[in-house]
C-alpha cells in the first residue's frame, strides 16, 4: 500500500453527519480527500485539521485530489474553515518561477 497516512472519520451509521477520507501518498507526493454526508461547523473544523496534519507531511508542490460530490450542501458557517485550509495550502505551494 502506497499509503503512509491515513485519517479516517466516518461514523458509518450516524445520519446527517459528514464523512471524509484523507489520505496521502508520499511517493507520489499526493493528498487525496473525499468526503460526504452533511458537514456542520464541527464537522469541517476536524476534516480541515486531518487535510493539514496530512499536509504537513507532504513536500512543497503536492498534487491534491479531492472528491466532494456526495456533499449534500457547504452550510456558510463551514466557511471560515476552508478559508484556513485554502491560506494553509497557498502558504505551501511552491514558490512561482518569473
Amino acid at each position: 500500500m502506497l499509503a503512509v497516512g491515513r485519517y479516517v472519520l466516518a461514523p458509518w451509521l450516524e445520519p446527517g453527519a459528514l464523512h471524509f477520507e484523507v489520505e496521502t501518498l508520499r511517493s507520489r507526493n499526493r493528498l487525496c480527500l473525499r468526503a460526504w454526508g452533511d458537514p456542520t461547523p464541527a464537522d469541517a473544523l476536524a476534516c480541515v485539521s486531518a487535510l493539514i496534519a496530512a499536509l504537513s507531511k507532504l513536500r512543497a508542490g503536492f498534487d491534491f485530489l479531492s472528491d466532494v460530490s456526495g456533499l449534500s450542501s457547504l452550510p456558510d458557517e463551514c466557511m471560515p474553515e476552508l478559508g484556513r485550509l485554502q491560506s494553509f495550502l497557498v502558504a505551501r505551494a511552491p514558490a512561482s518561477r518569473a
